[in-house]
């Protein structure tokens, strides 16, 4: 033993040494940009899985009973065409109610461990808040489109709105006004969001998980709208750090939009039902952003906090 080295009398013999804790572990920009994009990859090859079986099955019981009986090939077309826009709305509903626990379990996996706020925290003043933001955002975007005619340069969103209407107001509530909402927000807020603010700071994640969001939905025009809504249910879900927020207010706006007749303030002028809802718009996130300190913007949450397990 070396002459110069001391013994600290109160440190066992056979101590194993101490080593420094290794540094976070550090993803490359593929990794990052797989992990973000992977769970929308999931959503839509279960969309593409589902309307292919769905296909299949009308191809079955439709059309090969009848194959030899001369039938019209542009005939069958057409009627496969026409049923399978009536089919669009069973066919999110059966998509949302698949992923749904997927994406709950990634969500309630990738944060384990990592503090969020307990759902006592929550006012009744909160609720309304969220709710009310929901119906000015919804009221400012709807009579956007209706009221100036928006929707006839985007032939395919009609398409779309026509099969979701051609089923009952029940089956509207429960697949676009419950079961969609709670499915996207697992996947884009809680997972997406989530992994992105693990990577970079909050206004470039709440853009970019905005931009997915629209080009998620796949149509030009939803997916505009969807990006502004995205938005603002990105901040709502970065103020109260809690999915269940955002959750109510894409409830209250899906289900708005569905009960919501179309004649509702028919002949009025446009401008006098969108610059109210703007302000109100306005006037109700500034109300939201004073309730207290926001989740996010003011944690010490750093980057490249994910999973190192993935």
């Amino acid at each position: 033993m070396d002459k110069n080295t001391a013994i600290n009398p109160n440190e066992p013999l056979n101590a194993a040494p101490e080593f420094p804790a290794a540094a976070p572990k550090k993803h490359s920009p593929v990794f990052k940009i797989w992990r973000v994009l992977y769970p929308l990859l999931i959503f839509v090859g279960i969309q593409f899985v589902v309307g292919v079986v769905m296909a299949l099955f009308y191809v079955v019981t439709r059309i090969l009973p009848v194959i030899n009986q001369a039938a019209d090939p542009l005939v069958m077309s057409q009627q496969l065409t026409d049923w399978a826009i009536s089919q669009t709305l069973p066919l999110a509903l059966a998509c949302d109610l698949l992923v749904l626990p997927i994406f709950a379990f990634m969500y309630f996996r990738q944060m384990k461990g990592q503090k969020r706020p307990a759902i006592s925290t929550f006012k009744i003043t909160d609720y309304v808040l969220v709710a009310a933001l929901a119906v000015f955002a919804d009221f400012a975007i709807t009579y956007f489109i209706s009221g100036f005619n928006i929707v006839q340069y985007f032939p395919d969103y009609q398409v779309l709105m026509k099969g979701l209407g051609s089923t009952s107001v029940i089956l509207q509530v429960i697949a676009v006004g419950i079961v969609a909402p709670v499915a996207e927000e697992f996947l884009m807020r809680g997972v997406v969001l989530n992994r992105l603010l693990g990577y970079m700071r909050v206004l470039p994640a709440l853009l970019i998980q905005a931009a997915l969001f629209g080009i998620l939905h796949m149509n030009l025009l939803q997916g505009l709208y969807a990006g502004v809504l995205g938005l603002l249910l990105g901040y709502v879900y970065i103020k109260y750090g809690s999915l269940l927020m955002t959750i109510v207010f894409h409830i209250t706006l899906n289900t708005l939009s569905v009960l919501l007749p179309e004649s509702f303030a028919a002949g009025v002028s446009p401008f006098l039902i969108i610059v109210p809802a703007v302000l109100l718009t306005a006037g109700t996130l500034w109300l939201i952003r004073r309730r207290g300190d926001s989740e996010m913007f003011i944690s010490d949450r750093k980057l490249e906090k994910v999973p190192q397990e993935e």
